[in-house]
């Protein structure tokens, strides 16, 4: 008599998080990429504005300038 398998589910459900964080990060990646040559500041302001962020906070303000670096050779 031949055994049964053992079925899994956590591991079927940690394998599908992964995949599913690993495919946000790179259409993350894309989109940066695809942005890059764009005035990033200005695109992130509109972003604050819509969102309804304080754009004046330092962590926004550090943010704009770390997003205002990024160029199509370093955003890879």
């Amino acid at each position: 008599m031949p055994e049964a398998k053992q079925q899994a589910p956590t591991l079927y459900a940690i394998i599908g998080l992964k995949l599913l964080k690993g495919l946000a990060f790179v259409a993350l990646a894309a989109t940066a990429y695809a942005l890059s040559d764009n005035n990033l500041p200005s695109e992130h302001q509109h972003l604050l504005h819509w969102l309804r962020l304080n754009p004046e906070k330092k962590f926004f303000s550090d943010l704009a300038l770390q997003v205002g670096k990024i160029t199509e050779v370093n955003a890879l």
